[in-house]
Protein backbone atom coordinates (compact mmCIF):
# COMPACT_ATOMS: atom_id res chain seq x y z
CA UNK A 1 0.00 0.00 0.00
CA UNK A 2 1.41 3.63 -1.18
CA UNK A 3 -0.99 5.53 1.86
CA UNK A 4 -0.09 8.56 3.34
CA UNK A 5 -0.29 9.51 6.58
CA UNK A 6 -1.84 12.55 8.03
CA UNK A 7 -1.78 13.15 11.48
CA UNK A 8 -3.93 15.63 13.92
CA UNK A 9 -3.47 17.30 17.10
CA UNK A 10 -3.90 20.09 19.54
CA UNK A 11 -1.46 22.75 19.61
CA UNK A 12 -0.78 24.78 22.54
CA UNK A 13 -4.31 25.32 23.87
CA UNK A 14 -6.41 23.79 21.39
CA UNK A 15 -10.27 22.01 20.70
CA UNK A 16 -12.22 20.63 17.76
CA UNK A 17 -9.86 17.62 16.81
CA UNK A 18 -12.92 15.53 17.12
CA UNK A 19 -15.14 17.32 15.27
CA UNK A 20 -12.53 18.08 12.38
CA UNK A 21 -11.46 14.27 12.37
CA UNK A 22 -15.38 13.42 12.10
CA UNK A 23 -15.72 15.84 8.58
CA UNK A 24 -12.29 14.97 7.37
CA UNK A 25 -13.08 11.25 7.25
CA UNK A 26 -16.18 11.21 5.58
CA UNK A 27 -13.76 11.20 2.54
CA UNK A 28 -13.63 8.01 0.68
CA UNK A 29 -9.75 8.78 -0.19
CA UNK A 30 -9.42 8.92 4.17
CA UNK A 31 -9.02 6.05 6.48
CA UNK A 32 -9.38 6.80 10.28
CA UNK A 33 -10.01 5.10 13.48
CA UNK A 34 -13.16 7.49 15.15
CA UNK A 35 -11.67 9.44 18.08
CA UNK A 36 -8.25 8.34 19.30
CA UNK A 37 -8.55 4.60 20.36
CA UNK A 38 -4.13 4.67 19.97
CA UNK A 39 -3.53 7.92 21.95
CA UNK A 40 -0.99 5.39 24.11
CA UNK A 41 -0.06 3.42 21.55
CA UNK A 42 3.25 4.38 21.58
CA UNK A 43 3.61 4.75 25.48
CA UNK A 44 2.75 0.87 25.75
CA UNK A 45 4.55 -0.34 22.60
CA UNK A 46 8.22 1.24 24.45
CA UNK A 47 6.71 -1.28 27.45
CA UNK A 48 6.06 -3.72 25.33
CA UNK A 49 9.14 -3.89 23.12
CA UNK A 50 11.06 -3.66 26.78
CA UNK A 51 9.24 -6.26 28.69
CA UNK A 52 9.20 -9.03 25.84
CA UNK A 53 12.03 -10.26 24.40
CA UNK A 54 10.48 -11.22 21.11
CA UNK A 55 7.15 -10.10 19.96
CA UNK A 56 5.16 -12.34 17.73
CA UNK A 57 2.56 -11.31 15.40
CA UNK A 58 0.11 -13.28 17.78
CA UNK A 59 1.83 -11.86 20.83
CA UNK A 60 1.15 -8.66 19.64
CA UNK A 61 -2.68 -8.89 18.72
CA UNK A 62 -3.22 -9.81 22.30
CA UNK A 63 -1.41 -6.85 23.76
CA UNK A 64 -3.45 -4.78 21.46
CA UNK A 65 -6.84 -6.20 22.31
CA UNK A 66 -5.78 -5.59 26.40
CA UNK A 67 -4.82 -2.64 25.92
CA UNK A 68 -6.88 -1.01 23.07
CA UNK A 69 -9.60 -3.09 22.77
CA UNK A 70 -12.03 0.46 21.82
CA UNK A 71 -10.17 -0.37 18.39
CA UNK A 72 -12.98 -2.47 17.42
CA UNK A 73 -15.50 -1.89 20.07
CA UNK A 74 -16.05 2.28 20.62
CA UNK A 75 -18.19 1.06 23.76
CA UNK A 76 -15.01 0.57 25.37
CA UNK A 77 -13.61 3.88 25.09
CA UNK A 78 -14.21 5.91 28.38
CA UNK A 79 -14.32 9.80 28.18
CA UNK A 80 -16.04 12.12 26.22
CA UNK A 81 -16.00 10.89 22.66
CA UNK A 82 -19.55 10.69 21.92
CA UNK A 83 -19.19 7.04 20.31
CA UNK A 84 -21.51 5.69 22.63
CA UNK A 85 -24.49 8.02 20.68
CA UNK A 86 -24.03 7.97 17.30
CA UNK A 87 -26.74 7.64 14.70
CA UNK A 88 -29.74 9.54 13.80
CA UNK A 89 -31.26 8.30 17.96
CA UNK A 90 -28.02 8.51 19.38
CA UNK A 91 -28.09 4.69 20.30
CA UNK A 92 -25.41 3.24 18.24
CA UNK A 93 -21.34 2.53 18.94
CA UNK A 94 -19.01 1.35 16.43
CA UNK A 95 -17.82 -2.44 16.38
CA UNK A 96 -15.93 -4.94 13.76
CA UNK A 97 -15.39 -8.79 14.11
CA UNK A 98 -12.52 -9.53 15.96
CA UNK A 99 -12.37 -12.68 13.92
CA UNK A 100 -11.72 -10.80 10.76
CA UNK A 101 -9.78 -8.13 12.56
CA UNK A 102 -7.46 -10.56 13.48
CA UNK A 103 -6.87 -11.85 9.77
CA UNK A 104 -6.42 -9.32 8.02
CA UNK A 105 -4.18 -7.67 10.91
CA UNK A 106 -1.45 -10.82 10.58
CA UNK A 107 -2.32 -11.07 7.11
CA UNK A 108 -0.61 -7.13 6.66
CA UNK A 109 1.97 -8.06 9.40
CA UNK A 110 3.19 -11.27 7.87
CA UNK A 111 6.74 -11.12 6.54
CA UNK A 112 6.94 -7.47 7.67
CA UNK A 113 9.33 -6.21 10.05
CA UNK A 114 7.65 -6.56 13.42
CA UNK A 115 7.98 -2.84 14.05
CA UNK A 116 5.70 0.54 15.51
CA UNK A 117 5.09 1.62 12.20
CA UNK A 118 4.17 -1.50 10.47
CA UNK A 119 2.11 -2.43 13.51
CA UNK A 120 0.14 1.19 13.16
CA UNK A 121 -0.56 0.80 9.66
CA UNK A 122 -1.80 -2.79 10.13
CA UNK A 123 -4.22 -1.54 12.72
CA UNK A 124 -6.04 0.90 10.72
CA UNK A 125 -5.69 -1.85 7.47
CA UNK A 126 -7.24 -4.41 9.03
CA UNK A 127 -9.78 -2.17 10.72
CA UNK A 128 -11.21 -1.14 7.14
CA UNK A 129 -10.98 -4.42 5.71
CA UNK A 130 -13.16 -6.08 8.69
CA UNK A 131 -15.87 -3.61 7.65
CA UNK A 132 -15.73 -5.19 3.98
CA UNK A 133 -14.01 -1.55 2.77
CA UNK A 134 -11.63 -1.53 -0.21
CA UNK A 135 -8.35 0.15 0.17
CA UNK A 136 -8.11 1.45 -3.83
CA UNK A 137 -9.47 4.72 -2.86
CA UNK A 138 -7.92 5.62 0.38
CA UNK A 139 -4.93 8.09 -0.30
CA UNK A 140 -4.19 8.88 3.36
CA UNK A 141 -4.63 7.26 7.25
CA UNK A 142 -5.79 10.45 9.39
CA UNK A 143 -4.59 9.19 12.85
CA UNK A 144 -5.27 10.97 15.91
CA UNK A 145 -2.83 11.29 17.44
CA UNK A 146 -4.29 14.40 19.34
CA UNK A 147 -1.18 15.48 21.45
CA UNK A 148 1.76 17.33 19.53
CA UNK A 149 3.92 15.84 21.94
CA UNK A 150 3.31 12.08 20.85
CA UNK A 151 3.47 13.78 17.66
CA UNK A 152 7.15 15.06 17.85
CA UNK A 153 8.61 12.35 20.07
CA UNK A 154 7.05 9.51 18.29
CA UNK A 155 4.92 9.38 14.98
CA UNK A 156 7.67 11.73 12.74
CA UNK A 157 10.07 9.44 13.87
CA UNK A 158 8.12 6.33 12.05
CA UNK A 159 6.55 8.49 9.25
CA UNK A 160 8.95 11.61 8.57
CA UNK A 161 6.93 12.52 5.35
CA UNK A 162 3.86 12.77 7.56
CA UNK A 163 1.50 15.87 6.81
CA UNK A 164 0.02 17.01 10.25
CA UNK A 165 -3.53 19.50 11.11
CA UNK A 166 -2.65 21.43 13.96
CA UNK A 167 -5.92 23.07 16.04
CA UNK A 168 -5.68 26.10 18.77
CA UNK A 169 -7.78 28.16 20.39
CA UNK A 170 -7.94 30.97 23.17
CA UNK A 171 -5.86 29.92 25.77
CA UNK A 172 -7.95 31.77 28.29
CA UNK A 173 -11.48 30.81 26.85
CA UNK A 174 -9.98 27.37 27.31
CA UNK A 175 -8.93 27.12 30.93
CA UNK A 176 -11.34 26.47 32.75
CA UNK A 177 -13.59 24.78 30.07
CA UNK A 178 -10.78 22.35 30.07
CA UNK A 179 -10.48 22.11 33.76
CA UNK A 180 -14.70 21.37 33.73
CA UNK A 181 -13.80 18.27 31.43
CA UNK A 182 -10.40 17.22 33.21
CA UNK A 183 -12.70 17.22 36.49
CA UNK A 184 -15.37 15.27 35.07
CA UNK A 185 -13.02 12.74 34.31
CA UNK A 186 -11.61 12.14 37.64
CA UNK A 187 -15.02 12.35 39.50
CA UNK A 188 -15.58 9.02 37.42
CA UNK A 189 -12.06 7.97 37.51
CA UNK A 190 -10.50 8.52 40.80
CA UNK A 191 -11.76 7.52 44.64
CA UNK A 192 -12.69 10.76 46.18
CA UNK A 193 -10.35 10.97 48.38
CA UNK A 194 -7.52 11.04 45.73
CA UNK A 195 -9.81 13.47 43.37
CA UNK A 196 -9.53 15.62 46.42
CA UNK A 197 -5.39 15.77 46.01
CA UNK A 198 -5.60 16.17 42.62
CA UNK A 199 -7.84 19.43 42.80
CA UNK A 200 -3.94 20.81 44.33
CA UNK A 201 -2.70 20.63 40.54
CA UNK A 202 -5.69 21.71 38.42
CA UNK A 203 -4.25 25.36 37.87
CA UNK A 204 -0.68 24.06 37.16
CA UNK A 205 -2.10 21.28 35.20
CA UNK A 206 -4.09 24.02 32.76
CA UNK A 207 -0.83 26.07 32.40
CA UNK A 208 0.95 22.72 32.18
CA UNK A 209 -1.24 21.52 29.30
CA UNK A 210 -1.19 25.06 27.41
CA UNK A 211 2.49 25.06 27.26
CA UNK A 212 3.68 21.31 27.00
CA UNK A 213 3.99 21.98 23.43
CA UNK A 214 6.54 24.94 23.48
CA UNK A 215 9.30 22.71 24.14
CA UNK A 216 8.45 20.67 21.32
CA UNK A 217 8.37 23.93 18.92
CA UNK A 218 11.09 23.58 16.29
CA UNK A 219 11.35 24.53 12.41
CA UNK A 220 9.41 21.36 11.38
CA UNK A 221 6.34 23.01 13.13
CA UNK A 222 6.89 25.98 10.65
CA UNK A 223 6.92 23.70 7.67
CA UNK A 224 3.96 25.03 5.86
CA UNK A 225 4.35 22.62 3.30
CA UNK A 226 3.66 20.03 5.97
CA UNK A 227 1.56 21.22 8.12
CA UNK A 228 -1.66 23.11 8.27
CA UNK A 229 -2.81 25.02 11.74
CA UNK A 230 -6.21 26.60 12.23
CA UNK A 231 -8.32 28.12 15.16
CA UNK A 232 -11.11 26.47 17.15
CA UNK A 233 -12.87 29.60 16.26
CA UNK A 234 -12.88 29.77 12.60
CA UNK A 235 -13.22 25.96 12.47
CA UNK A 236 -16.72 26.73 14.16
CA UNK A 237 -17.58 29.87 13.03
CA UNK A 238 -16.54 29.24 9.60
CA UNK A 239 -16.45 25.48 9.05
CA UNK A 240 -17.37 25.40 5.41
CA UNK A 241 -14.06 27.70 4.44
CA UNK A 242 -11.82 26.22 6.80
CA UNK A 243 -12.66 22.13 5.97
CA UNK A 244 -12.49 23.39 2.36
CA UNK A 245 -9.05 24.37 3.18
CA UNK A 246 -8.00 20.90 5.09
CA UNK A 247 -9.15 19.51 1.47
CA UNK A 248 -7.11 21.49 -0.51
CA UNK A 249 -3.85 21.15 2.19
CA UNK A 250 -4.81 17.00 1.74
CA UNK A 251 -5.17 17.49 -2.39
CA UNK A 252 -8.22 15.30 -1.99
CA UNK A 253 -11.99 15.65 -3.29
CA UNK A 254 -14.42 17.52 -1.18
CA UNK A 255 -18.10 17.66 -1.03
CA UNK A 256 -20.45 19.75 0.54
CA UNK A 257 -22.27 16.82 2.59
CA UNK A 258 -19.06 15.87 4.12
CA UNK A 259 -19.70 18.78 6.42
CA UNK A 260 -21.98 16.89 8.40
CA UNK A 261 -20.13 15.20 11.24
CA UNK A 262 -20.07 11.67 11.14
CA UNK A 263 -18.06 8.77 11.99
CA UNK A 264 -17.75 5.83 9.69
CA UNK A 265 -21.62 7.13 8.10
CA UNK A 266 -22.99 7.36 11.73
CA UNK A 267 -23.51 11.40 12.57
CA UNK A 268 -21.41 12.03 15.48
CA UNK A 269 -23.26 14.47 18.51
CA UNK A 270 -19.97 15.39 20.13
CA UNK A 271 -20.62 14.50 24.21
CA UNK A 272 -22.94 16.91 26.67
CA UNK A 273 -19.87 17.27 29.35
CA UNK A 274 -18.51 19.79 26.46
CA UNK A 275 -19.17 23.40 27.08
CA UNK A 276 -20.83 24.90 24.08
CA UNK A 277 -22.37 21.52 22.98
CA UNK A 278 -25.36 21.36 21.18
CA UNK A 279 -27.31 18.82 19.83
CA UNK A 280 -29.16 20.82 17.53
CA UNK A 281 -26.31 22.55 15.92
CA UNK A 282 -23.11 21.10 16.25
CA UNK A 283 -21.19 24.47 15.15
CA UNK A 284 -22.66 26.46 17.81
CA UNK A 285 -20.51 29.59 17.81
CA UNK A 286 -20.30 30.24 21.87
CA UNK A 287 -16.58 31.38 22.00
CA UNK A 288 -16.61 33.37 24.43
CA UNK A 289 -15.53 33.74 28.08
CA UNK A 290 -17.75 31.87 30.14
CA UNK A 291 -19.32 34.26 32.93
CA UNK A 292 -19.46 31.50 35.05
CA UNK A 293 -15.78 30.53 34.26
CA UNK A 294 -15.33 34.12 34.43
CA UNK A 295 -16.08 34.02 38.29
CA UNK A 296 -13.24 31.43 38.68
CA UNK A 297 -10.36 34.13 38.01
CA UNK A 298 -9.48 37.13 40.46
CA UNK A 299 -9.58 40.04 37.96
CA UNK A 300 -5.91 40.49 38.36
CA UNK A 301 -5.03 36.86 37.29
CA UNK A 302 -6.86 37.58 33.77
CA UNK A 303 -4.49 40.53 33.40
CA UNK A 304 -1.30 38.13 34.42
CA UNK A 305 -2.73 35.25 32.15
CA UNK A 306 -3.01 37.64 29.33
CA UNK A 307 0.36 39.17 29.66
CA UNK A 308 1.54 35.23 29.82
CA UNK A 309 -0.35 34.62 26.73
CA UNK A 310 0.40 37.62 25.16
CA UNK A 311 2.76 36.45 21.92
CA UNK A 312 -0.15 33.80 21.00
CA UNK A 313 -2.99 36.80 21.56
CA UNK A 314 -0.59 37.98 19.29
CA UNK A 315 0.57 35.47 16.87
CA UNK A 316 -3.21 34.13 16.44
CA UNK A 317 -4.90 37.71 15.55
CA UNK A 318 -6.97 37.39 19.28
CA UNK A 319 -7.88 40.99 20.52
CA UNK A 320 -6.13 41.71 23.25
CA UNK A 321 -5.75 45.28 24.97
CA UNK A 322 -3.07 45.28 27.84
CA UNK A 323 -0.72 48.76 28.11
CA UNK A 324 2.72 48.44 29.75
CA UNK A 325 1.84 49.18 33.13
CA UNK A 326 -0.68 46.13 33.21
CA UNK A 327 2.63 44.68 31.71
CA UNK A 328 5.07 46.15 35.48
CA UNK A 329 2.26 45.10 37.37
CA UNK A 330 3.01 41.45 36.48
CA UNK A 331 5.96 41.65 38.61
CA UNK A 332 4.09 42.19 41.70
CA UNK A 333 0.52 40.16 40.43
CA UNK A 334 2.59 37.26 39.80
CA UNK A 335 2.89 36.75 43.97
CA UNK A 336 -1.08 36.98 44.78
CA UNK A 337 -2.83 34.14 45.16
CA UNK A 338 -5.01 32.36 42.34
CA UNK A 339 -9.06 32.53 43.30
CA UNK A 340 -8.59 28.57 42.92
CA UNK A 341 -6.04 28.06 45.49
CA UNK A 342 -7.16 30.84 47.91
CA UNK A 343 -10.71 29.01 47.83
CA UNK A 344 -9.47 25.40 47.93
CA UNK A 345 -7.05 26.11 51.23
CA UNK A 346 -9.98 27.87 52.81
CA UNK A 347 -12.43 24.67 52.05
CA UNK A 348 -9.76 22.30 53.29
CA UNK A 349 -10.34 23.77 56.77
CA UNK A 350 -13.94 23.71 57.18
CA UNK A 351 -15.24 21.08 59.26
CA UNK A 352 -17.96 19.17 57.71
CA UNK A 353 -15.67 19.26 54.37
CA UNK A 354 -13.30 17.35 56.74
CA UNK A 355 -15.81 14.86 57.96
CA UNK A 356 -16.99 14.32 54.58
CA UNK A 357 -13.36 13.47 53.65
CA UNK A 358 -12.97 11.05 56.53
CA UNK A 359 -16.54 9.17 55.41
CA UNK A 360 -15.47 8.83 51.98
CA UNK A 361 -12.15 7.05 53.13
CA UNK A 362 -13.94 5.11 55.28
CA UNK A 363 -15.79 4.14 52.51
CA UNK A 364 -12.91 3.34 50.91
CA UNK A 365 -11.20 1.22 52.93
CA UNK A 366 -13.58 -0.48 54.97
CA UNK A 367 -16.12 -1.38 52.51
CA UNK A 368 -13.49 -1.37 49.62
CA UNK A 369 -15.06 1.14 47.57
CA UNK A 370 -11.70 1.76 46.08
CA UNK A 371 -11.43 2.10 42.11
CA UNK A 372 -9.49 0.38 39.59
CA UNK A 373 -6.22 2.22 38.54
CA UNK A 374 -4.33 -0.88 37.49
CA UNK A 375 -6.46 -1.32 33.72
CA UNK A 376 -6.15 2.16 32.01
CA UNK A 377 -3.53 3.78 30.28
CA UNK A 378 -4.41 7.50 31.38
CA UNK A 379 -3.04 6.76 35.02
CA UNK A 380 -0.08 5.61 33.54
CA UNK A 381 0.82 8.09 30.05
CA UNK A 382 -1.80 11.10 30.61
CA UNK A 383 0.93 13.70 30.91
CA UNK A 384 -1.61 15.51 33.49
CA UNK A 385 -1.04 12.30 36.03
CA UNK A 386 2.61 11.33 34.86
CA UNK A 387 4.17 13.16 37.92
CA UNK A 388 1.47 12.67 40.89
CA UNK A 389 3.92 10.03 42.79
CA UNK A 390 2.05 10.27 45.81
CA UNK A 391 -0.82 8.14 43.60
CA UNK A 392 1.10 6.67 41.51
CA UNK A 393 3.62 5.21 44.03
CA UNK A 394 0.57 4.38 46.34
CA UNK A 395 1.50 0.84 46.53
CA UNK A 396 -0.53 0.11 50.09
CA UNK A 397 -3.66 0.81 48.42
CA UNK A 398 -2.41 -0.91 45.18
CA UNK A 399 -2.33 -3.81 47.63
CA UNK A 400 -5.10 -3.25 49.32
CA UNK A 401 -7.30 -3.51 46.37
CA UNK A 402 -5.66 -6.32 44.81
CA UNK A 403 -6.21 -8.11 47.80
CA UNK A 404 -9.45 -7.09 48.97
CA UNK A 405 -10.96 -10.66 48.56
CA UNK A 406 -8.56 -11.47 51.08
CA UNK A 407 -9.56 -12.56 55.14
CA UNK A 408 -6.75 -10.69 56.41
CA UNK A 409 -7.03 -7.47 54.66
CA UNK A 410 -8.83 -5.45 57.31
CA UNK A 411 -4.95 -4.86 58.54
CA UNK A 412 -4.29 -2.86 55.22
CA UNK A 413 -7.44 -1.73 55.39
CA UNK A 414 -6.75 0.30 58.80
CA UNK A 415 -3.75 1.11 57.12
CA UNK A 416 -4.44 2.34 54.47
CA UNK A 417 -7.33 4.71 56.16
CA UNK A 418 -5.41 6.16 58.82
CA UNK A 419 -2.73 6.82 55.47
CA UNK A 420 -5.40 8.84 53.95
CA UNK A 421 -6.33 10.52 56.93
CA UNK A 422 -2.91 11.83 57.52
CA UNK A 423 -2.98 12.87 53.69
CA UNK A 424 -5.42 15.26 54.49
CA UNK A 425 -3.02 17.18 56.36
CA UNK A 426 -0.10 16.46 53.82
CA UNK A 427 -2.58 17.70 50.69
CA UNK A 428 -2.68 21.44 52.41
CA UNK A 429 1.19 21.53 52.79
CA UNK A 430 1.44 20.65 49.33
CA UNK A 431 -0.80 23.03 48.01
CA UNK A 432 1.37 26.14 49.65
CA UNK A 433 4.85 24.58 48.14
CA UNK A 434 2.56 24.22 45.30
CA UNK A 435 1.98 28.51 45.18
CA UNK A 436 6.01 29.24 45.12
CA UNK A 437 6.68 26.34 42.25
CA UNK A 438 3.24 28.34 40.40
CA UNK A 439 5.36 31.49 40.56
CA UNK A 440 8.71 29.80 39.37
CA UNK A 441 6.34 28.14 36.17
CA UNK A 442 5.21 31.34 34.97
CA UNK A 443 8.14 32.96 34.98
CA UNK A 444 9.65 29.80 33.39
CA UNK A 445 7.14 29.69 30.47
CA UNK A 446 7.56 33.51 30.32
CA UNK A 447 11.42 33.04 29.66
CA UNK A 448 11.08 30.42 26.86
CA UNK A 449 7.88 32.38 25.09
CA UNK A 450 9.87 35.44 24.85
CA UNK A 451 13.15 34.23 24.87
CA UNK A 452 14.26 30.74 23.94
CA UNK A 453 11.30 29.44 21.94
CA UNK A 454 10.32 33.39 20.42
CA UNK A 455 12.43 32.77 16.94
CA UNK A 456 10.29 29.84 16.30
CA UNK A 457 6.69 31.36 17.57
CA UNK A 458 6.99 34.50 15.27
CA UNK A 459 7.28 31.96 12.47
CA UNK A 460 3.79 30.55 12.74
CA UNK A 461 1.09 31.66 10.83
CA UNK A 462 -2.49 30.64 10.50
CA UNK A 463 -3.35 28.88 7.50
Amino acid sequence: MKIKLVALSLFISGAGTKLIQSQIGNSKQVMTLPSYPLLYFYSHWEIWIKKHSKLTISKIFKLLMFHHGSVINSSKILGFNGLNNLGKNKNKSIKVSKNKFKYFFQKYLKNKEISSKNVLIAIHYAFHKARGKSFKEIKYILFHIHNYEYYKKYLIRDFPNSKLILITRNPLENFWRRAFTNSEIEKKRYDYTDKEYLKNFTYLNLLKQIFLDIDHIDNSTINKTKNILFKFEDLKEKNLLTIKKVYKFLGIKFNKNYLMPKFLGLQWWSHKNYKGYNSKKIFSPKINLDPNDDKKFFPYEKILLKMLFFSFYKKFNYKINLSKLYFLACFLIIFLPTKHGLTLFLSRINIFNIFYFIKEAFQECFRLKLKNYYFNAMYKHKYLYRDKYFINCNFLRKYTYKNKKVNFILIFSVLLFLFKILSYLYFQFELICLYFFRIYKIIEYFIKINFLKNKFINKIKLS
